[in-house]
């Protein structure tokens, strides 16, 4: 078995997944009408702070996946601990 393709192919394909974790981010981001679909933030007063907060929460965890899958790849061991700092801090456990 070759090493090197395996790596290779699981590289590429975490970097697509990657990439279009980010396009989802970005529409997210830009997007009302995905919110609108919900009638009880649709109809809540709070509505402008629960979108950020999915957005907020959203755009988190398209870090910490980058930050998993690209350190695991690499093996950098102090990206992982800055990592488990930053869900420290947000008060998400691991």
């Amino acid at each position: 078995m070759d090493y090197q393709s395996v790596f290779n192919l699981y590289f590429y394909l975490i970097l697509v997944a990657f990439l279009g974790l980010i396009l989802a981010t970005v529409i997210y981001w830009k997007s009302k009408s995905v919110y609108d679909k919900y009638e009880k933030i649709r109809n809540s007063k709070y509505k402008k702070q629960i979108i950020m907060c999915y957005r907020v929460g959203f755009t988190a965890f398209t870090i910490m996946v980058f930050l998993q899958y690209y350190c695991q790849l690499l093996g950098i061991k102090r990206v992982l601990i800055i990592r488990h700092i930053i869900l420290t801090i947000l008060g998400w456990s691991m």
